[in-house]
């Protein structure tokens, strides 16, 4: 239908190929190098609120992840998109996009992806908000996206989900608990580290970042052990 083309060009059930690409992981197999040959080397992301920098994008030639899907709503970071991805199905409207594929106009089945990359605009989050005299308009419109992509979980049925986000504070941690229990109720076993120290993780700036791994093989981890604790030189951080 018309809704249907304004957000994405064309979308279609996947092929007999795609499918058997997107075979679910064997749980008893969790390393990296096992899952690749069981899905014929083919690792599927769906990426939500995709900007620049997420996990799988950084890592996506090295272990050869394929971008099945993407939303994004800034233009200039679609057209970027747009360019890597080839072949990905793009969305530029989350909550458009739900309500096609709650009105059954769009079939979740297209969107399906072993892992789903998720975060959400930030300001209205961020720590920032109270030197900033208050939220913007528009980080107020843009708050529930938070929501709306466990939503987008629940439809797509990802075997593995990675969630970023500003860290918790004392008057939003409700938030994140919120998001935990979903992903359970869901069937995800969930690893958490409320306040990841960027600069350990390959950024030039430290900055503390919520994590949540939640997966469909009843694995759990302690994500600070899997750092390497060193910190980039300063001279490598300038421009």
């Amino acid at each position: 239908g018309n809704a249907l083309n304004a957000v994405e060009a064309s979308a279609s059930l996947p092929t007999e190929s795609e499918s058997a690409a997107q075979q679910p992981f064997n749980p008893d197999k969790l390393v990296y190098d096992d899952w690749h040959r069981l899905i014929g080397g083919r690792v599927t992301v769906f990426l939500f609120c995709a900007g620049l920098g997420q996990v799988t994008e950084v890592a996506m030639d090295l272990l050869e992840f394929h971008v099945v899907a993407a939303v994004e709503k800034e233009p200039s970071l679609l057209a970027s998109l747009e360019e890597r991805c080839s072949g990905a199905r793009l969305f530029k409207d989350a909550y458009q996009l739900l309500a096609l594929i709650e009105s059954g106009e769009l079939d979740p089945r297209v969107l399906h992806a072993h892992i789903f990359e998720g975060t959400a605009p930030c300001p209205s989050r961020s720590a920032m908000r109270s030197m900033n005299s208050g939220i913007s308009a528009s980080a107020v419109e843009t708050h529930d996206l938070w929501l709306v992509q466990l939503e987008m979980i629940k439809y797509t049925e990802p075997e593995v989900v990675i969630i970023e986000m500003v860290p918790p504070d004392n008057y939003n941690e409700g938030d994140y608990v919120w998001l935990v229990q979903q992903l359970e109720s869901l069937g995800y076993t969930v690893s958490l580290c409320t306040r990841l120290p960027s600069d350990f993780a390959g950024d030039c700036i430290h900055k503390d970042r919520f994590y949540a791994l939640g997966n469909k093989f009843n694995y759990s981890m302690d994500i600070m052990s899997c750092l390497d604790l060193h910190t980039t030189s300063f001279s490598k951080c300038l421009l």
